[in-house]
């Protein structure tokens, strides 16, 4: 299994969360590089998607924890021109994570708390970037059922009925949230002209 080091950036401080998997083949790793944290996470497979490769990246996220969906979609968003696939793989990123999290409920504040944290920092960013061109954004929610329903989750060994049933639930979630963006086309619209008007 691979390991994640995810560093979560919050407004005003730095947090660094490490998720590990249960696996004792890791352990000697422990004791082989005492105090020397990049050797050991050498060691151990430890990957930062905040600051791996962008185009290794790129090709790890299909197979990888929803947590890398998210930092890809941060990082694509903040560090490219390529705002739009920052966009969808956000959106992908939280399918498949709330997915995840449905059908395997977590321990308090241990992975949800780190959904959490995420989709507040980043959430803002994206969904005023979206705002601004609603069909884009309704677009972008299509490309991202479409890509769900034609590439396989990977990410655990075996899809349970309650996790199929989890993520029926989360693609439904999905189409409610387009059809709220329809319904506030208006709304929508006008707030992107104002924010248009004050650049």
């Amino acid at each position: 299994m691979i390991l994640l080091a995810v560093a979560l950036l919050a407004p005003g401080a730095a947090q660094e969360i490490r998720i590990l998997p249960p696996d004792p083949a890791t352990q000697p790793c422990i004791g082989e590089h005492p105090g020397d944290s990049a050797a050991r996470d050498a060691c151990m497979d430890i990957v930062d998607p905040m600051t791996m490769p962008l185009a290794e990246l790129e090709q790890r996220v299909p197979t990888a924890h929803p947590v890398e969906m998210m930092q890809l979609g941060i990082r694509l968003f903040t560090q490219t021109d390529r705002k739009g696939d920052g966009l969808f793989w956000f959106y992908a990123a939280q399918l498949r994570w709330r997915t995840h999290l449905t059908c395997n409920p977590p321990e308090p504040g241990g992975e949800g708390a780190l959904f959490g944290a995420m989709f507040e920092t980043a959430g803002p960013m994206f969904n005023k970037y979206a705002g601004d061109n609603v069909d884009y954004w309704l677009a972008t929610i299509d490309a991202v059922l479409e890509w769900d329903a034609r590439t396989p989750e990977r990410f655990v060994d075996d899809m349970s009925q309650a996790c199929d049933i989890a993520l029926a639930e989360q693609r439904q979630k999905m189409l409610e949230l387009q059809a709220i963006i329809v319904e506030r086309r208006a709304e929508l619209e006008a707030a992107a002209a104002r924010r248009r008007a004050g650049d």
